[in-house]
Order: C-alpha cells, then structure tokens, then sequence
C-alpha cells in the first residue's frame, strides 16, 4: 500500500488560463491544442526560475505554488509581459496566500479555491489577488495596485478585497476611448439610472402621502406639501445629474467621466453613491427647506390649525346643516335621528345632544343670532317651507315667515336673509320689511353675511360662481372660485370675517372643502383658494367655521350614494312611512329620472366607472346598464326619455 505524504504549510498559490480557450476549442482545435503546448512551456521555465512549483494542469488552467508572496507576483508579472508580446494568448491570473495542504506533489484546501475564484474575475491580460496579498507586495518596488471591490467568493464565508496588481512602468489604455458601439440606452443602464429614478420617486411618493396626513390628522401646514412636491420636482433632474455625473467604487466617489473611471476596466455596472447617502441627502434638503418656508411669515397666513369633526354625532339617522354658536362651545345641527328632522344642540365638550324641536315637520339649518339665545331655521310643514325661530334652551317655537328656507342671521341681529324661489331675500326684524337682493340664481344660493353686514356672498348657479352682492345697490361681482364643470353644497364664514370656506366638487361627484383669504377692506378674494382636508372620500358638504376659525363642522357623506323611493300623500304632500333603497350596490347613485310610464327608473351610477346610465325595473327590481364608458374623464348624466320610452337622451361632463 503507497503511502501518504501529506504536509501543511503557508504558500502563495497562483492560478492562471486562458481567456477565451473553449470557444477556440470548438472552432480550430489544432491551434487550441498547440497554444495550450506554448502556455505549458512558457509558465514551467518562468515559474522555476522564481523559485515556484509547477503542480498541474486543470483543463486550460495552470496551478502552481511558490514559498513566497513576492515570487508568486513578480512570477506572474513576468507570465504577463512575455504573452503580451505574442499576439495569439491571452491569460488572466488570480493569486492567494494562506494555509494549504500539499499531498503526494498535489495541493489542497481554501487557498486553491480562492485563488481560482479570483482569476474567474480578472480581465484578459489581468492579475487580481487576494487583500492577504496586497498586504505583502503593495509597498513593493515596481508594484502598483488598486482595490476594485469586496466581494463574496463562492463557497467563501467572508467577504474578500480583491486587488488589481500590475508592473508600475505599464501604460493603461483607455478602454473606453475605441469604443464605437456607445449608446445613450447601454449608458443610461451602465450608469444605473433606472435604479435612482425609481428610489428616488418611490421615496417622494411616500413622503407626499406622510405630509398629507400630518396636515390632515396635526397642525402640519397644508401648505407644507404643496411646498414638498415643488422641491421634490427641483430635486428630481438634480438626483440626475449627480447620478449620471458621479459613481462610488472602492476608491471613494469619482466622476463618471474621469480618467481613473476611463481607464478602469472593472467597472460594468456602476454602484451608485444616490441609492445610499446622496439620494437621502437630497431628500433631506428638499425636507428642510420645506420646513424653513412653511414657517416663514408668508406661509404664516395660510397655516390651518383645524381639529375635523368627523365623529361629532355619534347617534343613528343623517346629521346636516351644522352651525356653530357665537362662543364657539355647541353647535345646532338637523337631525333625523327621531324619525323626522329636528334641530339639536350638542355641546363640543362631549355631553348629549339637546333636541329643540319635536315636530312631525323638517326642522333644517339652523342658524345662531350674535348672543346665542335665539336659533332661526327652515320649517317644512303640510303647507311648504317656512322660517321660525327658537330659543337655544329649547321651549315653543315661532314661525316668523310662511316662506323661505336657508336663513342667517346678520351680525346686528337686525335682519336675516334667507332663499325663495331660488331668489335672495332680506328680511327686516325690526320693520317686517322685505327686500329681494338677488334673483334667477336657478337653485339654492347657500347665502351668508359678510363681517361688515353691507354684502353677501351666495352660490350663483346661473353664473356657476360664488358671488358677493352688496345689500345697498345690489351689485354683483364674481369670485371666481368654481371652476367649470362644478358646483358649491355650503358656504361659510370666518367670524373675523378674514376666511371664506365652502364644499365645492364636480355635478354627481365627490364634495371637498376648500378655503380662500379675503380682504377685509373689499371682501374679495385675496390670494388663491386652497383644499382644506386632501383626498377625502366622503361628500364633504354644508360646512361651518367655529368663531375662532380653528374648527370646521360639515356634513360628511359616506362614498356610497343610494337613491330612495318614498310613497306621499298627495294632497299635503307629506311622507309616507319610511324610505324604500332602490339602489343596492354600487358608489355614487345619482340624477334619478322616472321613465313616462313609471316602470324604470334611470338614474347615474359609478359602480362600473366613471358614471354610466342605468336603469331599475321598479316592478322586478333588476338593474341593467345603458351606456359604456367610451372616455376616462367623462361622466354620462341627467338621463331622460320620450314618451315611448325610445330613445334615451342625455349629457355628459
């Protein structure tokens, strides 16, 4: 039986091949075969005359062994300039040092691994070695070196430097400067573009979702994420630039473009210093900047501090028309919690609503007087509307008008003024005169007094604005708030007379609250109008200002939107028992319209898209579509049809 030899020692082990030997082999074996033979001899003689030990041939790799460090280098220095001057072999080197295992003129272990895995990552005409190498040659003379990268090695357990180890006296070509198949697309990829464009904007997202909800839920301006998404936009072609411009390697950030990047031929895809620190770093000054003008006096004037009511009234049933007393600390809203709309009471502090009004009637917006003792507020009894008032302790009601509905009280207290007919009317308490000051609005203006009490502002549907009309000549002038296309569900006023706020949205769409300044001098609008609450996803509608212009109350509409059927008594035209839902599913129902024959009911709904026509058998109770959407951004509404039932007309917005 032969026995083992076996002997551990520390040595320098160097691997070599050749750079594109099997594709050779499957084109022209002879020659494969031949320059294998020349690279046999050419590594014997170089490798004894440093002192090294040939150890074997694996395929179209060499390995071999040397006592030192300093061998193994200048032995593969020498290998590289002698194939350099013969045109037809190309070889890349890779060396390590470490405990290995030599047995019967063999070698073992990790060292003889790492060293394959390095020459793996070398170039044609290359030699990389190990950080353990570097170490002892870096200080060598006539040794140059250069980290390119830490990197984990198969079947290695920590990551390992790699090192670019040439003669000093050998010139570099610029790899890149021959190069004639330069592409924008190959350099955008090599530079790793896509990777910022898509950190950067996944980050910019996520903090304008963060602002919007501080402004929402905290005292954060909302003014802040406007100012967000404008340094957000600057700091986008800057993440660019710098991104195209700028790479980090193992030496530290450099220009893309400079001659060390040039002339680096290790580099294919670039890691980017803007996916680490410089992309935060960006984002960290649009942030502060943001901060530094939010807080300036400019911003000052548009910083909110509103506490949203949203869950003001706890109780079952439809709360509307809120209004908040003189001292900021109830608000009377209708209710039909009982069955019937009644006026409540509820104090902000949390206590139980006190319920004013036990008609069989519909009490609806209520409105304080300047004291907060008295309530006026629309009364709809067998014989139409009408306006009464009550005292805020509760007690027996006083109809004031047979007529009218929407009213509000002046700041003096001396005169109200209220709807009829879609015109505007001022009621004089004192003298029981009354003056109309605006007619033809076509639907109902939602008017309010100015601080001053010598005009008003009110929702003009002919006009499709919010328009001021002064009391004394009766003329009007357009706000311009209301873009086409829109229309208004409450209006309101600052105490201080300084802000005017009011729900506006798209005809059958979703109602937000929004805010405009205005100057106390004129009236008029000063600056431009902004959403008070965001994205929202109810109707946010008849809203209200507290005194102190800190809180807002409104209604707010759950994003389902159903249409009802309720059977009347025809003479009085009063409600026969309860609602019946005639639609089941679905998101905004709306425009309902009965077909001649009263069979169908046609009506726009948003449970497919933006809004399409159908219509519900009322005898069946089936729901079938009409229209298709042919466009995103329109809406099919307000259907009707012939006598015949055929066709159908109707419009879109």
């Amino acid at each position: 039986m032969k026995s083992v030899k076996q002997k551990r020692q520390l040595a320098a082990i160097m691997f070599t091949d050749i750079v594109g030997y099997t594709m050779l082999m499957g084109e022209d074996e002879d020659k494969a075969f031949r320059l294998l033979r020349k690279n046999r001899e050419l590594h014997k003689e170089i490798i004894r005359n440093h002192n090294g030990q040939f150890l074997k041939e694996l395929g179209d790799g060499i390995l071999s062994s040397f006592p030192t460090v300093s061998e193994a280098v200048y032995c593969a220095l020498t290998i590289q300039k002698n194939v350099k001057m013969d045109n037809e072999l190309q070889l890349r080197i890779g060396i390590h040092s470490g405990e290995v295992v030599f047995e019967n003129g063999d070698v073992f272990g990790d060292g003889v691994n790492i060293a394959s895995r390095i020459a793996d990552k070398a170039k044609e005409g290359h030699i990389l070695v190990s950080e353990s190498v570097y170490r002892e040659v870096g200080n060598k003379k006539g040794i140059k070196g250069k980290l390119l990268q830490r990197t984990a090695l198969k079947n290695v357990k920590d990551p390992l430097g790699i090192y670019w180890i040439r003669d000093d006296l050998e010139k570099v070509e610029n790899i890149t400067s021959g190069n004639k198949d330069f592409s924008f697309r190959n350099e955008f990829l090599r530079r790793n573009i896509p990777r910022i464009l898509i950190t950067y904007l996944a980050i910019a997202i996520l903090l304008i979702q963060c602002s919007r909800i501080l402004s929402r839920k905290t005292e954060f301006p909302e003014s802040g994420t406007e100012y967000l998404i404008i340094g957000l936009m600057i700091g986008f072609p800057i993440a660019i630039i710098l991104a195209w411009m700028y790479e980090i390697t193992a030496s530290g950030i450099i220009r893309t473009s400079s001659k060390s990047q040039l002339s680096d031929p290790y580099i294919s895809i670039q890691k980017k210093p803007l996916t680490n620190s410089m992309v935060i770093g960006v984002l960290m000054g649009v942030i502060i900047t943001m901060f530094l003008f939010s807080s300036s006096e400019d911003a000052q004037l548009i910083k909110r501090q509103y506490r949203y009511l949203d869950s003001f009234t706890t109780s079952g049933g439809l709360s509307i028309t809120p209004s908040w007393s003189p001292d900021g600390q109830k608000i009377a809203y209708a209710s039909n919690t009982e069955g019937t709309m009644d006026i409540y009471v509820k104090p902000i502090d949390g206590r139980e609503s006190i319920r004013l009004t036990e008609s069989h009637y519909n009490d609806t917006h209520p409105s304080w007087n300047s004291d907060g003792k008295i309530i006026v507020y629309s009364q709809r009894s067998e014989i139409g509307w009408g306006i009464s008032i009550i005292s805020s302790e509760g007690g027996k009601p006083r109809r004031l008008l047979s007529y009218g509905y929407f009213p509000k009280y002046s700041n003096d207290d001396a005169r109200i003024t209220f709807v009829w007919n879609d015109d505007i009317y001022i009621y004089n308490i004192n003298s029981k005169d009354t003056l109309r000051i605006a007619e033809g609005t076509t639907q109902n203006p939602y008017a309010i007094w100015a601080k001053n009490d010598k005009d008003i502002f009110y929702w003009d549907f002919s006009l499709m604005d919010i328009v001021k009309v002064t009391v004394s000549n009766k003329q009007r002038t357009r706000l311009d708030l209301i873009p086409t296309g829109e229309e208004v569900r409450g209006i309101s006023i600052s105490k201080d007379g300084q802000w005017l706020i009011y729900s506006k949205g798209p005809f059958g769409g979703t109602m937000n609250l929004w805010q405009v300044k205005l100057d106390p001098l004129t009236n008029l609008t000063d600056g431009k109008p902004f959403d008070v609450n965001g994205i929202s996803a109810t109707d946010d509608v008849e809203v209200a200002l507290s005194p102190d212009g800190q809180k807002i109350a409104y209604s707010g509409r759950t994003i389902e939107r159903h249409l009802w059927e309720l059977h009347i008594e025809p003479e009085s035209g009063q409600g026969l028992g309860l609602g019946k839902k005639l639609t089941i599913s679905g998101k905004l129902n709306y425009y309902p319209e009965l077909s001649a024959n009263g069979k169908l009911l046609m009506f726009t709904s948003h449970r497919a898209a933006n809004g399409l026509i159908y219509t519900y058998d009322r005898e069946t109770g089936d729901v079938k579509r009409l229209t298709n959407q042919w466009e995103d951004n329109l809406r099919e509404v307000r259907v009707t049809s012939s006598q015949t039932g055929y066709p159908v007309y109707y419009s879109t917005t």
